[in-house]
């Protein structure tokens, strides 16, 4: 699953991912705010998330980009299935 959660991974919505683990976070970089993309990454809300089964991918790394006509910067995940 992926998208705008407008949630960070504290929200207790997100507490428990049963078997699926956030990208970013799985990358050493969980804090890279991705909202709004005017602001810079180290203080903007890591709102947007790439959630996979941990049992079926490896997360090799992510990234944030920003993108024209968004206020979001968009997540790239780079996985490889086990």
């Amino acid at each position: 699953m992926l998208g705008d959660v407008n949630a960070t991974l504290d929200h207790e919505p997100l507490a428990d991912l049963g078997g699926c683990v956030d990208a970013a976070d799985a990358a050493g970089a969980g804090s890279a705010g991705t909202w709004p993309a005017s602001a810079p990454a180290a203080i903007a809300a890591p709102i947007d998330h790439v959630f996979v089964p941990r049992a079926s991918w490896l997360v090799l790394g992510t990234a944030a980009r920003v993108v024209d006509g968004s206020d979001h910067r968009a997540l790239v995940a780079r996985l490889r299935h086990r």
